[in-house]
């Protein structure tokens, strides 16, 4: 392993983590009251060129390495967590697209991915079958040139905010067999709606619902990669959703260790410092020690990324599993140490650790996780 920043990635976080405390942070805080404030997120990620972070610069994006997407993406969390929630999907979305997509589904979308005019969004998950791809029911029959969707997708983030979608859907490849693609389709495409929202215990400002089809009829070049090949597509975005996430699980917890630092410099009980008691001293020692070795990892996991061959990388499915749990741990510690006043919602920890918890459910479930690590490293 060689992880090692360069002049650029200090720049850049300089520059994000700044522009974040300046302009984000404000907006993030009205988003309690109204949800609509997280289009202005968007338009001031779009106006910092943050959009295209992993698209090249031909198609308007500026083509940064695996360490600065996971760079921005702690910074942008740091500040408004449902924001950084769907970047990452947007972001992975559009790797995908870029991976997987032909001439002229490059042309039409990544310039406005990277641009911001779109914010895309995947859909797969289902009510029947949760994380597994493999009990999706949503269908696309082939019918004159086209594809006609019918199914629901429940579960989505960004419905009905975003504009793009990815959505799995089965399709047949041959008489008797079925098989997974991808489809591009636009919001306001006939026969696309979307149901009920939900209501979380996290990331509530984040709109999360249901994706309806009926008799929603795409054209044949909305099939994004081959068909049956959505699985792979799927991976795509997992790989790099998975680091993602694991990069907004650190910034909640490095959030939630620098209020108790400050915490425990400021606050006095009994004629002392809070900091200076004993078992206080050992419990922000671990929360030190566990950020820095899940950060370790997830870079790690990002070097492997840039380095290794194509198919399923190990360390991310590790990374991504240990740092969202890990911040949970560190950001209880912290509600810990700040005694009651970090239960009560007068502070913000119980929020990081509400939407810290989503982190380990979405981007793949951690426990589906370890059960796809476990096969993966034991080759069956």
């Amino acid at each position: 392993m060689n992880i090692l920043f360069t002049e650029e990635h200090y720049k850049l976080q300089k520059m994000v983590r700044d522009f974040s405390k300046e302009k984000v942070a404000s907006i993030s805080q009205r988003l309690e009251q109204e949800a609509e404030e997280l289009k202005e997120v968007f338009e001031l990620l779009s106006k910092q060129g943050l959009m295209g972070l992993m698209l090249p610069e031909s198609f308007k994006g500026t083509n940064v390495d695996t360490y600065s997407f996971l760079i921005t993406m702690e910074e942008i969390a740091k500040e408004c967590p449902p924001a950084a929630f769907l970047y990452n999907t947007h972001l992975a979305s559009s790797f995908a697209i870029l991976a997987f997509g032909n001439s002229l589904q490059k042309s039409e979308y990544l310039p406005q991915l990277a641009k911001g005019n779109l914010i895309c969004a995947l859909a797969g998950t289902e009510a029947s079958g949760g994380s597994s791809p493999f009990a999706i029911q949503t269908t696309a029959r082939k019918e004159n040139g086209s594809y006609i969707l019918n199914g629901t997708k429940t579960f989505i983030s960004g419905a009905g905010f975003a504009d793009l979608y990815l959505v799995m859907a089965k399709t047949e490849l041959e008489p008797g067999k079925t098989g997974l693609s991808m489809f591009l389709i636009e919001k306001d495409t006939p026969g696309f709606t979307f149901g009920k929202l939900e209501e979380k215990l996290g990331m509530q400002e984040l709109p999360t619902g249901e994706l309806l089809f009926n008799e929603c009829r795409v054209p044949a070049d909305s099939l994004l990669g081959p068909i049956g090949g959505g699985l792979q597509v799927m991976g795509a975005v997992g790989g790099l959703a998975g680091l993602g996430a694991g990069a907004i699980a650190l910034g909640l917890a490095q959030t939630a260790a620098d209020m108790t630092k400050t915490h425990l410099r400021e606050r006095t009980i009994l004629g002392q410092k809070l900091g200076e008691i004993g078992a206080v001293q050992l419990r922000f020692a671990d929360m030190m020690i566990e950020a820095q070795a899940a950060r370790s990892l997830l870079y790690q996991a990002a070097y492997d990324k840039e380095n290794s061959k194509p198919g399923p990388i190990p360390t991310i499915f590790q990374a991504k599993i240990n740092t969202t749990e890990k911040a949970l741990k560190i950001i209880d510690s912290a509600i810990q140490l700040h005694g009651m006043y970090g239960y009560s919602r007068d502070l913000p920890l119980e929020k990081l650790y509400r939407d810290a918890r989503s982190l380990t459910i979405h981007f793949g479930n951690n426990d589906v996780m370890r059960s796809n690590l476990s096969k993966l490293m034991l080759e069956i």
